[in-house]
C-alpha cells in the first residue's frame, strides 16, 4: 500500500517464506504477524523465525502484530516494536 509517498507492507497469517524479504524490501512501515515466541505453528510465524532473518528484512520501520499469549508471555526478550 502506498500512501502520501510512504509505503506500507503487511503480512498477514504466514509461515516464514523468502517473498517476505521482497514485501518489506524499502517499505517505510512492514506489520508482520508474530504468533509465538519460538515454536513453529502451521501458517503462523515465530518471533525466533523473524528474529533471524531481521537483518535482511530492508524495511524502515518493523512493527509486529498478531501476538499471541506465548509471545506476550516473552514480550521483554522481544527487540522489535509491537502495536
Amino acid at each position: 500500500m502506498v500512501t502520501d509517498d510512504k509505503v506500507v507492507a503487511y503480512s498477514g497469517d504466514t509461515e516464514w517464506t523468502d517473498s517476505l524479504l521482497e514485501l518489506a524490501a524499502g517499505a517505510d512501515v512492514f506489520i508482520c504477524e508474530a504468533y509465538t515466541f519460538e515454536r513453529g505453528i502451521k501458517y503462523h510465524m515465530s518471533y525466533a523465525a523473524l528474529h533471524r532473518r531481521r537483518a535482511e528484512l530492508t524495511c524502515r520501520r518493523f512493527v509486529l502484530t498478531d501476538l499471541g499469549p506465548d509471545l506476550l508471555a516473552h514480550q521483554a526478550e522481544v527487540d522489535a516494536e509491537i502495536a
